[in-house]
Order: C-alpha cells, then sequence, then structure tokens
C-alpha cells in the first residue's frame, strides 16, 4: 500500500547522494503502478490474477471486437436484461406469449442481453440472447452443457480477466474495459470503457445503458429469495448464499412485502441504482417480488409486452 523505493548508491544517486533523474523516474513508476492496483477492484491477489488472465487472454486482445462502436447505436430499440434470480421464469412465459401473440420472437422486437448464468436456460427455452455479458475471472461451471454449435451467432461481451475458454466458446465476441487497473496498463488497445459493476448482469445493464437503447426492460434481477429460490432452475451459480447468512437482512420488495437479501446482492442492488441515476434511462422492473430498485417502474410482464408490441423499432437489433 506504501512501497518504499530505495535506490542503489552506486548506479542511482550522485556524488553528493542525491537521486539522479532517471531514479526519480522509475521511483514515480512504482509508485504509480502501487495506486493503480489498489483501486483495481479488489485486493492485491485479485489483482495479481487479473492481470494474469489479461496475459492469458492476448490472443482474445488482438482479436475481439471492440464495444465501443456499438455505443449510441441503438436510439430505436427497447432493451431486455435478464439476470438469472428466480424470476426469470416469468420472462420464459412472456416470451412464448409475445411468439403467440405476434408470430414472431421477442428477439425479434428488443435487443437481449443476458447474463452468463442465465444462457444455458434460454438455450433450453429455444431463446437465443444477442449478447452475453460476464465479469467474473474463475473458471467455473457456469457455461455447463452449452457448447459452441449452441453458440452460434450469439456475442460474448467480456473483460479481459475472463477465463480464455469462455471466450473460445464464441465464435462472435466483444472485449470490454474498465476505466482502472489492468485495463489502464494495457490501455493501447481501448475497446471502451463498460464500467459495469458487480455481476454480469450489472454489465449487462451498462451495456444497455451504452448503447442508449429506447427504453430498458429487466427480469431475474430480484436480489432477493423468492420461495426460498436464489436462483431460477437451470441456471449457473457460483456461490454458496449460505455462507454469508450471518449477514442477511430485509429490504423492500416490489409487492409492497419484505424479502431477505445477502451482502452481495445489496452490493448489485446500489450498483443498478448508481447506473440508473448516472444515466437516466427509463427502466421497468418485471420482477414483482424482487427488490425494489430505485429509479425503477414495476410492472407486470403483461403490461410489458403490451409496451414492447406497440414499440416500433428495429426487426434485428444487431
Amino acid at each position: 500500500f506504501s512501497p518504499e523505493v530505495i535506490f542503489d548508491p552506486f548506479v542511482y544517486l550522485s556524488p553528493d547522494r542525491k537521486p539522479l533523474p532517471e531514479a526519480q523516474q522509475i521511483a514515480d513508476k512504482v509508485k504509480e503502478a502501487a495506486k493503480l492496483i489498489q483501486i483495481s477492484m479488489g485486493c492485491a491477489s485479485d489483482s495479481h490474477y487479473r492481470y494474469e488472465q489479461l496475459i492469458r487472454n492476448e490472443h482474445n486482445l488482438s482479436s475481439c471486437y471492440r464495444i465501443a462502436p456499438l455505443f449510441e447505436k441503438f436510439k430505436e430499440v427497447p432493451a431486455i436484461v435478464l439476470g438469472a434470480g428466480p424470476s426469470l421464469d416469468e420472462f420464459m412465459g412472456a416470451a412464448s406469449d409475445y411468439e403467440k401473440k405476434t408470430g414472431k420472437k421477442i428477439t425479434e422486437k428488443a435487443l437481449v442481453i443476458a447474463c452468463d448464468a442465465s444462457l444455458r436456460k434460454l438455450l433450453n427455452h429455444g431463446i437465443r440472447p444477442h449478447l452475453v455479458s460476464r465479469c467474473e475471472r474463475k473458471l467455473t461451471p457456469i457455461f455447463k452443457g452449452v457448447t459452441k454449435e449452441d453458440t452460434k451467432g450469439i456475442y460474448f461481451a467480456a473483460y479481459p480477466w475472463v477465463e480464455p475458454s469462455f471466450f473460445d466458446l464464441f465464435d462472435e465476441k466483444f472485449m470490454l474495459y474498465r476505466g482502472n487497473g489492468v485495463c489502464k496498463f494495457s490501455r493501447p488497445f481501448d475497446f471502451g470503457d463498460v464500467d459495469g459493476g458487480v455481476s454480469a448482469a450489472n454489465a449487462a445493464l451498462e451495456l444497455a445503458f451504452l448503447f442508449n437503447v429506447k427504453e430498458v426492460y429487466i427480469s431475474g434481477i430480484d436480489l432477493v429469495f423468492i420461495d426460498n429460490k436464489s436462483h431460477a432452475s437451470d441456471t449457473g451459480v457460483e456461490f454458496d448464499p449460505e455462507n454469508s447468512k450471518d449477514k442477511w437482512t430485509e429490504i423492500e420488495l416490489n409487492n409492497g412485502e419484505k424479502g431477505t437479501s445477502i451482502p452481495v446482492w445489496r452490493r448489485c442492488l446500489a450498483e443498478y441504482q448508481s447506473a440508473i441515476y448516472k444515466h437516466r434511462k427509463l427502466v421497468f422492473n418485471t420482477s414483482q417480488k424482487g427488490a425494489v430498485i430505485g429509479g425503477t417502474k414495476a410492472i407486470t410482464w403483461e403490461e410489458a409486452l403490451d409496451r414492447l408490441i406497440s414499440c416500433e423499432a428495429a426487426k434485428n437489433p444487431l
């Protein structure tokens, strides 16, 4: 946290024992590096792993698409942002209802951005999101059962510390940056900053905002247990909520009741609210039993579908 730079007197000090100019330059770089590591979204060891992953992703740094050219490009297109919470099941029903009413897939009306944990379930229901976001650096079973054939035509959007084999699962992929840490040190690539918070769903919402979509509908972003479930069935889970049971708290739900939340969900909640406040974009929250997210308007999927059907938008968003 506070490195001390000691110079070799035979190399870096003048006869009167003052640092030579190049010595001061080295000292300044060391202190700058230490400061960047401190703001690299975690502890020193986590930052070290991020650097390792970035080096392992060298081929992806040179081959992934830049995300920046898509910023501001979807002003007439609504977006649906999907988490992997229990209410994701309601989106499945809504997508089916939309198809029955219009004869078209919901992905033909809205830009669908899904978090990594929801992909397997979406594919099993015949729903192919346009983009899938990922933030976590660990190698986990998050995409268990998903093959490269399954992901044809789906874009992967992830950060340079994400496991390289996950990039390899997709033919089409965007690299995302953040304005700190390892991304500062590899800045010449400059893919475009997506400062998307704690979770993949946080990043997905940030992408929708940066694309400047017409309006946003969120589903599966519950941030509480619903019927004692932390996630929808057949989705990937990377942590055990029981580990923080002593820190569970009650928070307000969209239906006026109270629900149980855990520390990481509360961090995500703060990130959603901060992003909504920053971008001032219209966000509809379809999770009736989910947490109140400041800046969103709670509506049912029936209401949401009525809005989507009447909304004039590009036929094929991407």
